[in-house]
């Protein structure tokens, strides 16, 4: 698939970031307002290191994902890059899409240096872990979660 252009997201690209956002959020999950958004936003852009990137073809948004380029002590100091909230617009998924959007974040990793890539994916979500296997990601160690 060719014509797949990545940026950075902007203030005016939120409308679009959270309706796409809309397909992670689990039944019953808190939404954000757009007010609350724009300040959040604002925030996540003054963290060094962090992206939220938008994959556009034609003009249009088709996929979204969140970039962190973790400092690290450890390794040798090279950082540790962690991906987030990876969505395809429902229209356009198994075209190729999501690979590229993760082929984009493993190129800005090794361009940063990076140790290791990670991400992790609800233990439900059998399509995504055989899609990342695919894409060579190895299951590795386990996830913990506790409510704060």
């Amino acid at each position: 698939m060719s014509g797949l252009r990545f940026r950075g997201a902007v203030a005016e690209d939120l409308p679009r970031l959270l309706a796409l956002y809309g397909d992670l959020a689990g039944p019953g999950e808190a939404r954000l307002d757009s007010a609350a958004a724009g300040t959040l936003f604002a925030r996540i852009r003054g963290l060094p290191g962090y992206t939220i990137y938008l994959a556009e073809r034609d003009g249009a948004v088709v996929g979204t994902f969140t970039l962190v380029l973790l400092p690290n002590l450890a390794h040798g100091g090279a950082a540790i890059g962690i991906v987030e909230n990876v969505v395809v617009e429902r229209q356009a998924r198994g075209g190729g899409i999501g690979r590229q959007l993760m082929d984009f974040a493993r190129a800005r990793c090794r361009e940063a240096g990076c140790c290791k890539l990670m991400l992790s994916s609800g233990v439900r979500r059998e399509a995504a872990h055989r899609f990342y296997a695919s894409l060579g990601y190895d299951r590795h160690g386990y996830a913990f979660t506790v409510a704060p």
